[in-house]
């Protein structure tokens, strides 16, 4: 159970960190956000109903809620590097098959997975914030990063309806799927 983080002085003085956990803990909420308006061009491709395509958003939120339930414990009992990379990866493996899915189950499923990846990243990368800094610091980085997921809403959501105009719907995934790997 190691839960100290040891960074360097200059790692932590320019504010590199502050701005990698503002990125981490923003991709959930740009992963909420960018798919939101590729909602009727999957309903469409898939001739899936509403309710069934509802499913894209709403098993992402109940994945990643159930997931915050846990998230935190598990980063105490094996560490936040292996939990955020879990996270990381399912988050990708999630992106990727959604990018390539036939149907609509396969979509949901998919955003399942991110939800839950989505959860880890959320969690520790706050979490981390509390392990590196002193107090005084750590309010405010945790300021800069909730200030970055504040913005990340309105560029996803304008973000996402211009990926899907020109590129598909796919391609909100796919974005997702390199943002994940970029992290």
């Amino acid at each position: 159970q190691n839960s100290t983080i040891t960074l360097s002085p200059l790692l932590q003085k320019r504010g590199i960190l502050t701005y990698l956990l503002g990125t981490i803990v923003a991709l959930p909420t740009m992963s909420m956000t960018l798919i939101a308006p590729a909602i009727p061009a999957i309903k469409s491709e898939f001739t899936a109903s509403y309710n069934e395509v509802q499913l894209v958003l709403t098993g992402f939120l109940i994945a990643m809620a159930v997931g915050l339930l846990f998230i935190g414990l598990l980063s105490d009992r094996f560490g936040r590097r292996p939990i955020l990379l879990t996270g990381l990866t399912l988050f990708f493996i999630g992106s990727l098959f959604g990018s390539f899915a036939s149907s609509i189950s396969v979509i949901v499923l998919a955003r399942i997975l991110q939800g839950f990846g989505a959860a880890a990243l959320m969690i520790t990368g706050r979490i981390i914030v509390n392990d590196v800094y002193a107090p005084k610091d750590a309010s405010r980085a945790l300021s800069s990063i909730t200030a970055v997921q504040s913005i990340v809403p309105v560029i996803g959501l304008a973000l996402g309806g211009g990926i899907v105009e020109f590129f598909g719907w796919r391609m909100t995934l796919i974005v997702m799927l390199v943002s994940s790997v970029i992290v």
